[in-house]
């Protein structure tokens, strides 16, 4: 109970901050520390082929279920591995988590919350996430900032910022990053 009304003081502190009179300098502040991430992508592993090796990325441990997108845990409640997810310090229970992820559309919010959820989830359920931890982070702040349903435009300054992290765990949930050592992460579900 405690851990919910520190969240919820958290959730309270953080609005005020963003929206003090200073918030286009904190928002700049925050632009400037994610800009650089969408910069950044994993170097592609050098290779060089021998007789006893190739060029092929090394596979992803075997013992992953294997990571979903935001429509395989839409539509497959039963496999959620709890009763509800935390995003940005707000807890939802499965069946709001499940509308919200339905409503991906012009809300960019809606975009980022459904993207970070199966993230979370994928993580959860056993699969590496050393990858995205620290996009997830970052996501996660900008779920602070912009909650679901804040109705953050795609041409907007927030997007610019939010989107690479977006990006990123999209890229995860659909099976596709690979680390700094060309090493799969987690594989997509089959």
């Amino acid at each position: 109970m405690s851990q919910n009304i520190d969240q919820t003081e958290l959730q309270k502190k953080t609005r005020r901050l963003v929206d003090g009179p200073l918030k286009h300098i904190r928002v700049v502040a925050l632009a400037a520390a994610l800009l650089p991430l969408a910069s950044v992508a994993p170097a592609a592993a050098q290779c060089v082929p021998t007789p006893s090796s190739s060029c092929e990325p090394t596979p992803p441990p075997a013992n992953q279920p294997g990571t979903g997108t935001p429509g395989y845990w839409k539509t497959h409640a039963s496999a959620w591995p709890t009763g509800g997810v935390t995003v940005a310090g707000v807890t939802y229970d499965i069946n709001r988590a499940i509308t919200l992820l339905g409503m991906v559309g012009s809300d960019k919010s809606i975009t980022m919350f459904s993207s970070l959820v199966s993230a979370i989830l994928n993580l959860k359920i056993g699969n590496d996430g050393s990858c995205v931890t620290e996009t997830i982070a970052l996501a996660e702040i900008w779920m602070t900032a912009h909650p679901p349903g804040s109705h953050v435009a795609g041409s907007s300054q927030a997007w610019t910022e939010g989107e690479p992290l977006h990006i990123r765990l999209d890229t995860y949930n659909n099976g596709l990053l690979y680390n700094s050592n060309g090493q799969l992460c987690a594989p997509h579900r089959l």
